[in-house]
């Protein structure tokens, strides 16, 4: 149960960041075009991201892949998680510019809530210093690097 909760942590973590600053597209990889809201750009989110997070649970580190299925009309992001650890959730977030504000909510295999910011850099999200708890405990220092599958 913590180490799922880890990676569920991990998750949220990469989903936060998932936005760009960037107001120009890349031609075959991920585009950093986004939304525009009030004069400003933001990096487009919308796809599958993949990546390590590692995380402290209750006094242990825990490094699961997660994976981040999102969608995003305009700086709304939604989506599902999942990670190797059988932890899995649904995510809700914002994107401003090139930053991420997200909310991982874990549904299995028992509830739970993260909070992550993150920053998105064309196909990749790299986010740091989250926290949240679940049935597990509290989790701290929740981090790492998602890269647009």
């Amino acid at each position: 149960m913590r180490l799922n909760f880890c990676v569920l942590l991990l998750f949220v973590l990469l989903a936060f960041g998932c936005s760009s600053g960037s107001s120009s597209s890349s031609g075959g990889g991920g585009s950093t075009t986004g939304t525009t809201t009030g004069g400003s750009s933001n990096a487009d989110v919308a796809g599958t991201w993949k990546g390590a997070y590692s995380m402290t649970v209750s006094g242990t580190t825990i490094s699961p892949t997660i994976t981040l299925t999102l969608s995003q009309s305009g700086a709304t992001v939604t989506g599902t998680w999942s990670s190797t650890t059988g932890a899995s959730g649904t995510f809700s977030g914002t994107v401003s510019g090139s930053t991420l504000n997200a909310t991982f909510t874990q549904t299995s295999p028992c509830s739970g809530t993260f909070s992550v910011n993150s920053t998105v850099s064309g196909s990749t999200i790299t986010g740091s210093g989250g926290s949240g708890s679940d049935c597990n405990g509290s989790w701290t220092n929740v981090g790492g690097t998602l890269t647009k599958q």
